[in-house]
């Protein structure tokens, strides 16, 4: 975390990277990697050559807690004021299981700029998309509807403390690690068979 000592208030904001393997914005169009960059700044900012778009008020975090070692801490992400427009990108975009990255920057007050220390902005928060739900709101009297998005996200330590590992007892699973070793092809042949292993003859 940068060294903020010497200053008497600080400007905080927060900045998003959404990397989606597989999007797309028609139900026929062709899957795409592609990395959204947003955040709740008022202007387009700048931070390694990527340039994030600005949400301002639009993009909601759920405070997180800051520990010495790593934990099984969930964010969720709101996006509001979504266009219609842009519906399709999220319906056809498989957006669950994308890699989310958040950082956080500090900005000096007056002339909002941000705070020169090799450690800013600093990383708040990686992990993946585990669940998503988009909500609308219809205003009945103008006739006018809102769209918001919400990433429910979990740290990349709590999916590693829920992965299984390992590797099947088979022909294909062996050949995947060792081309030429034929020593599990007749598995799929005694798999159904029963032996009466530690039995007398």
């Amino acid at each position: 975390m940068p060294n903020l000592n010497g200053y008497g208030s600080i400007n905080t904001h927060l900045f998003v990277r959404l990397y989606i393997e597989d999007y797309r914005t028609t139900p026929s169009g062709s899957y795409t990697p592609t990395t959204l960059l947003f955040s709740d700044y008022q202007y387009p900012f700048t931070i390694n050559s990527d340039t994030y778009e600005p949400l301002g008020k639009l993009l909601a975090v759920t405070a997180s807690s800051s520990e010495i070692r790593a934990s099984l801490d969930s964010v969720s992400v709101t996006i509001s004021g979504i266009p219609n427009a842009n519906i399709s990108e999220i319906v056809n975009s498989r957006i669950k299981g994308s890699e989310i990255e958040i950082k956080r920057a500090f900005f000096a007050p007056g002339n909002n700029s941000l705070i020169s220390t090799s450690d800013n902005p600093f990383g708040r928060f990686k992990g993946t998309v585990t669940h998503y739900q988009l909500n609308e709101q219809y205003d009945t009297e103008d006739r006018v509807s809102s769209n918001t998005l919400v990433l429910n996200c979990s740290s990349y330590v709590d999916f590693l403390e829920n992965r299984y590992s390992g590797r099947k007892t088979n022909g294909i699973s062996q050949k995947s690690f060792y081309a030429s070793d034929t020593s599990m092809d007749r598995v799929n042949v005694i798999e159904t068979q029963e032996y009466n292993f530690g039995a007398e003859v």
